[in-house]
């Protein structure tokens, strides 16, 4: 019966709201752009990482890499991607197992 009644009470009752900071990513991605601007080679790795320094100068909770890496995707802030190289050796040790 308990199982019941709380499964169909409502389940956001129970959670916390949201922090403000949650809500206004706004001078997150400002900062990550200039970071970005400054030194363009860094992915969202040294981003996250240079924004965790920050933060924690300041005593600010950390921010989650996952964050990070949303953010910078959906600003397309993201480095791309570079192409995988295949290495095909042939012997003939292998060829004879394609015999």
């Amino acid at each position: 019966m308990l199982l019941v009644e709380r499964v169909s009470g409502n389940p956001l009752a129970s959670r916390k709201p949201l922090a403000a900071e949650n809500l206004n990513d706004v001078g997150l991605v400002e900062w990550i752009k200039q970071a970005v601007g400054e030194l363009p080679s860094y992915g969202y790795r040294r981003v996250w990482e240079l924004l965790r320094r920050q933060r924690e100068l300041q005593a600010k909770p950390p921010i989650n890499m996952g964050r990070v890496y949303s953010m910078m995707r959906d600003n397309d802030l993201l480095l791309e991607q570079q192409g995988l190289s295949v290495r095909i050796v042939w012997s003939p040790q292998s060829a004879a197992a394609f015999r």
